[in-house]
């Protein structure tokens, strides 16, 4: 059997039997491996034929649907194929063989498709890949039934429309008969008009009074309708036939009994499309059944439909807002794509109107309706007060009431959303992640019907992430069950649930953030958050600012919170590490010092905040001995008033303080041999009892230390290895920082051993890790990059 593209270039071929022969064993055989083989050698010699001819260049592309049918010898070619010429002179160069063009210039005597499908009047925007699986399904033997699902306004019936059109136009041998129904009274076109009726009544009888219309077939008037079944049963044995049932959620259950009971009885070979706004409407999972759900258009495609719908010509960001307003269901776009034709409204006022009614009436109302008098409606309304995914069991550990709602229930009921398609679903693993689609969610967000509940699920969502960030959260050197990876995984809802907080009072934002707050601030630090901390603690701090106080107790809270802010806003501007940044962070340290010194000289806990802060701010500064002097008055209070504290907490902190010296002494400009040994002793002792209690970041940060000396030394393989494990460690516990730092200490490595493309390489790592985080390192490593790359 001829099955690889080395075969037919060698086939040796006496004349066109042979040839009928070696194409009926490629079609048995590996069918589509073998036309791409053909197709490929084909495009090669026009290629080359176009290249002797000193003529304008003659287009080459050749379709592997084209080679398909021009290579089938149960098909009689009309001379229609661009190049006809020489793709005849390509094939007899292929296969050897002496074909004349007249073979392919008789007349066409394939079999024409009876079809009644409604016209197209308009490109379908995407779906290209979604388009690729219908056509795979139609084209499978084995499949025999295929539903195609999704929301109303979606595009399932323009979708189905254009695969059946491409069929008719492509002259599909799949086919010979293709049949259009609709259970609805009117057809729904892909452009949103409203078109003339299609189906009569959502029956059986309608769908065989159709098929009987279309075939001409000749019944017995008067006839039981199980009689003109069976009739068309006998008819289509014969025939090749798709049929279409179109919006089949509308039928009614003892009507879609009846429809299955007819569609179980068509032979094979003849297969039926179903359209619906729910899942297994008609089919269940079986081996002849397959299932196309149809999601929201991507961005890309939605801003490319609202493009070329529109009449005018409107700025890109007014393209985004609409985009977001009405996500990515065609219906919808089209829509208000529609009024901005026709009306002289601004775009920003009218997407920034309640337009739904024609938009929401189409698209699910009726499926949001299905919902009201079920515990679904609690999950549907909870799910859309999150923009981001959400995991199950996050979704059920907020929403499950005890008594009303059980787990199981729970998901009972989310795979009844998800049937309706008024949810989308994620698999992950086991896992599961759930998101509202946008237009659902902004519409349960403006209906005045739910504004009670919805706001009883926001305070359940907020008391959920107050407990999920106290349990998870926290200063890592302080609470040694802190477990970031479970924050990171929450953290887009969980700034949600901060930004929820702003629509109150000064005083109860304050209480409700600030206790969320302080537990994933040092996480959001470690994981390179900067950019929301510095929103969120300048937020805090005006609202500090705003608030009245009414005792002294308050007066004592309102500083101390005010301190952390100020202390917690220099830090992020230290690590930044820039000329401008370091003069905001010294503003921000002497007004927390003030703060300390006047309010709360017997707090412990920001007495060393603010001597370490400074201690850090000097050594990015490069002041090293005003390091020095901050870091020995922070060992010194510690010993002298640290003796109330926890022992492990003491512990930390002697770590800590071993590390920072090593890295002050590490970083000088000018030091002796004796300091660099000094400093690699203190990165081993830090690195060492870090390890010994489990204190991975600060282990991590030690190696780095301990590898760059490694280097310097020329002990590239004791580097290489030290970087290898530390850069793991960081990963482990995704301090983006530090991975950055690692990855711009490989290239220094690599740099040191001549290995110049791979020290730009991770350099080039380095940047795209550390240049969002605003480090100064960024800028250093880029002019270090563009140097390595000039002498390379």
């Amino acid at each position: 059997m001829v099955t690889s593209q080395q075969q037919l270039r060698h086939a040796r071929l006496e004349d066109k039997k042979e040839f009928a022969k070696i194409i009926s064993e490629i079609y048995n055989g590996k069918k589509e491996a073998a036309i791409t083989d053909i197709s490929t050698e084909i495009e090669d010699i026009l290629k080359s034929e176009t290249k002797k001819s000193n003529k304008t260049p003659i287009p080459t592309s050749v379709s592997e649907t084209t080679i398909r049918d021009f290579l089938d010898p149960n098909k009689v070619h009309s001379c229609k194929l661009k190049n006809a010429k020489l793709i005849v002179k390509a094939v007899k160069s292929l296969f050897n063989l002496d074909i004349q063009l007249q073979t392919i210039e008789a007349p066409d005597n394939r079999i024409k498709i009876i079809y009644n499908l409604p016209p197209i009047t308009r490109e379908l925007i995407g779906r290209k890949k979604e388009m690729e699986q219908l056509k795979s399904f139609i084209q499978d033997p084995n499949t025999q039934h295929i539903e195609v699902s999704g929301i109303g306004g979606i595009g399932k019936t323009a979708f189905v429309l254009k695969v059946a059109h491409e069929l008719i136009e492509k002259e599909s041998n799949l086919f010979n008969t293709i049949i259009f129904t609709t259970a609805r009274q009117k057809y729904q076109f892909e452009d949103g008009a409203m078109g003339g009726q299609i189906g009569v009544d959502d029956s059986l009888k309608d769908i065989i009074y159709t098929i009987i219309s279309q075939l001409k077939l000749q019944v017995k008037l008067g006839s039981r309708l199980v009689d003109k079944v069976n009739d068309v049963i006998k008819h289509i044995e014969a025939q090749k036939l798709l049929l279409i049932i179109d919006n089949a959620e509308v039928l009614k259950q003892e009507e879609r009994a009846l429809i299955r009971g007819f569609i179980s009885q068509i032979p094979n070979g003849n297969k039926v499309v179903v359209t619906s706004r729910e899942k297994n409407t008609l089919f269940f999972s079986s081996e002849i059944s397959k299932f196309l759900d149809l999601e929201q258009l991507n961005k890309k495609d939605s801003i490319d439909l609202i493009k070329k719908r529109l009449t005018k010509k409107i700025e890109c960001k007014k393209l985004l807002n609409i985009y977001d307003k009405f996500g990515g269901i065609p219906f919808a776009l089209q829509n208000i794509i529609g009024q901005i034709n026709i009306d002289a409204i601004e775009v920003d006022e009218l997407i920034n109107e309640v337009i739904y009614e024609d938009i929401v009436k189409y698209c699910f109302e009726k499926s949001i309706e299905l919902t009201r008098y079920r515990p679904a409606i609690r999950l549907l309304v909870g799910l859309s007060i999150f923009s981001q995914k959400v995991r199950a069991e996050t979704l059920f550990n907020i929403f499950v009431m005890e008594r009303e709602l059980t787990a199981n229930q729970a998901k009972v009921e989310m795979n009844y959303l998800n049937r309706l398609c008024l949810i989308e679903k994620y698999e992950k693993g086991k896992t599961f992640n759930y998101k509202s689609l946008s237009l659902i969610r902004e519409y349960i967000l403006n209906e005045i019907e739910f504004k009670e509940l919805r706001e009883e699920l926001e305070e359940k969502r907020y008391n959920y992430y107050l407990n999920y960030c106290k349990e998870w959260g926290g200063e890592d050197w302080e609470n040694q069950q802190f477990d970031y990876v479970k924050l990171d995984k929450e953290w887009n809802n969980i700034k949600e649930t901060l930004s929820w907080c702003l629509k109150y009072e000064p005083n109860d934002y304050l209480n409700r953030v600030f206790p969320l707050w302080v537990n994933v601030n040092s996480f959001a630090n470690i994981f390179g958050y900067l950019d929301t901390r510095v929103d969120q603690l300048n937020n805090l701090l005006i609202a500090l600012e705003q608030t009245s106080s009414i005792s002294q107790s308050d007066v004592e809270v309102k500083n101390e919170q005010k301190c952390l802010i100020l202390l917690s806003l220099a830090w992020i501007r230290i690590i930044k590490g820039g000329e401008d940044d370091l003069e905001s962070a010294e503003r921000k340290l002497r007004e927390a010092k003030s703060l300390v010194d006047m309010h709360h000289q017997n707090n412990f806990s920001l007495h060393t905040r603010v001597l370490m802060h400074y201690t850090y701010y000097h050594f990015r500064k490069g002041e090293w001995s005003d390091a020095q002097n901050s870091l020995d008055e922070l060992i010194d209070f510690t010993e002298d008033n640290g003796n109330d504290i926890l022992k492990w907490e003491k512990t930390r902190r002697e770590i800590y303080y071993i590390y920072l010296q090593a890295e002050i002494i590490y970083s000088q400009t000018e030091k002796s041999k004796t300091q660099i040994e000094n400093a690699k002793e203190k990165f081993n002792q830090a690195f060492e009892k870090a390890n010994d209690h489990s204190w991975k970041r600060l282990s991590t940060y030690a190696l780095k230390g301990l590898a760059l000396i490694a280097i310097d030394n020329k002990n590239f393989d004791e580097a290489e290895q030290l970087l290898e494990q530390g850069l793991k460690d960081a990963a482990e516990i995704k301090d983006k920082r530090q991975i950055g730092l690692y990855q711009a200490s490989f290239a220094k490595l690599f740099r040191q051993q001549g290995k110049n493309q791979q020290a730009i390489r991770r350099a080039r790592i380095a940047i795209l890790l550390l240049k969002p985080l605003g480090l100064r390192e960024t800028s250093e490593l880029e002019r270090l990059k563009e140097s390595w790359e000039l002498e390379s």
